[in-house]
């Protein structure tokens, strides 16, 4: 299977799961209400991002 397309249509699809999410509340007071959940997400995001750089870091 072709996987840049593959990713292509995934990161596409996201965007629009995330444009529809945005769409249905309203984004401002949504986020005014909760900070936390947001935090959350960037906190796993980047720790994420932190292990993802260990393990290439490991494998090389």
């Amino acid at each position: 299977p072709d996987l840049p397309s593959r990713r292509r249509e995934y990161l596409q699809q996201l965007r629009r799961d995330v444009v529809e999410n945005t769409r249905v509340q309203e984004p401002k007071r949504r986020i005014a209400q909760h900070p936390s959940e947001i935090e959350l997400l960037l906190r796993d995001y980047q720790k994420a991002r932190e292990e993802a750089k260990t393990e290439i870091a490991r494998a090389r």
